[in-house]
């Protein structure tokens, strides 16, 4: 029906198979339907039919309620957390995020239960679900995305080598997909924290080098990798890896940021560089994003009294 451009009967007949199978949690197939109907909605294609896709949603999660299609409704009520914002959502978020609910729910219900779970810092019902999803549905695509759920409630709650131990897991499941780099980063920190700062570098120095695993995880390792060498005493390593950041990534200002601030701290330490310290609180003033940050507001007081000439400048 897509291809005949009659997205109305394609979303009935998705409609039809979700109403028929979608009380059972055991059926998988479910959800990858609801998550179609969910790609639907935030494409440009089917943008013009988001108002029909959200009535016909609306009307089968009333019904699904009204026959006390338990499982049914949650699956509903999972597809409008993912495509509602704000207060809409977290109406739906706060009736699905329940312990009850957990026995009930399908694998898309229960990623959504940890995730959400994770941000609230209900470690106990991320790790109710995850057990509930890795005991009933391992075949999922959905199982890569708990586990991690699973792993950052364990680095949270300060269950370290668990979580390290989970990423060895994930690592051997999954292999090298884009996604395992989060996990592998994650391991990184599960060590720093523990304060095993060299098994923490060899961590982070696999997601430098596995190529799936570039971008927004690189600037992020290379920071923690120049804190943990800041930890071991190896003040000059720990500032050429805080440099990279700012020279390479300027993009990822959450990381050039505080890598600004880091080797400000790395001259600090090493002597010698006032004036080079100067050139670098410009550098990063320089920046407009940089400077809006809270290590680009010190920057500014801090250059007032180094340079007051410099810190007279209008922000």
């Amino acid at each position: 029906y897509k291809a005949m451009d009659d997205y109305p009967r394609a979303l009935e007949s998705y409609l039809e198979v979700v109403d028929l199978y979608g009380n059972d949690a055991n059926k998988g197939g479910v959800d990858v339907i609801l998550n179609e109907i969910t790609s639907d909605f935030r494409s440009d294609e089917w943008k013009a039919y988001d108002a029909v896709i959200m009535d016909q949603l609306d009307e089968r999660l009333k019904a699904a309620a009204e026959r006390g299609a338990r499982t049914l409704e949650l699956r509903y009520q999972t597809v409008f957390a993912g495509i509602t914002e704000g207060a809409e959502r977290e109406v739906f978020v706060n009736s699905v995020v329940q312990a009850k609910n957990v026995p009930a729910s399908g694998p898309g219900t229960l990623v959504l239960i940890a995730r959400e779970g994770v941000k609230r810092g209900d470690f106990a019902i991320v790790h109710e679900a995850t057990e509930r999803f890795m005991s009933n549905f391992q075949v999922s695509n959905n199982m890569l995305y708990i586990m991690i759920a699973d792993m950052d409630a364990l680095l949270d709650e300060g269950s370290y080598l668990a979580a390290a131990e989970l990423s060895e897991e994930i690592l051997l499941k999954f292999g090298y997909s884009e996604s395992v780099g989060y996990a592998r980063k994650s391991r990184g920190d599960a060590f720093r924290l523990l304060g095993r700062h060299e098994d923490a570098l060899e961590a982070y120095k696999e997601v430098l080098r596995v190529r799936e695993w570039r971008g927004p995880l690189t600037p992020e390792a290379l920071y923690w990798s120049g804190v943990c060498k800041l930890e071991l005493g190896a003040v000059e390593e720990a500032f050429a890896y805080f440099q990279r950041i700012y020279v390479l990534y300027e993009d990822y200002t959450e990381w050039v940021a505080p890598a600004y601030a880091k080797s400000v701290r790395c001259m600090d330490e090493l002597g010698g560089y006032d004036q080079e310290i100067i050139r670098t609180y410009k550098e990063m003033l320089a920046n407009e994003n940089v400077a809006a940050t809270p290590e680009g507001r010190k920057a500014r007081a801090r250059l007032a009294e180094l340079d007051p000439a410099a810190g007279e400048v209008a922000p």
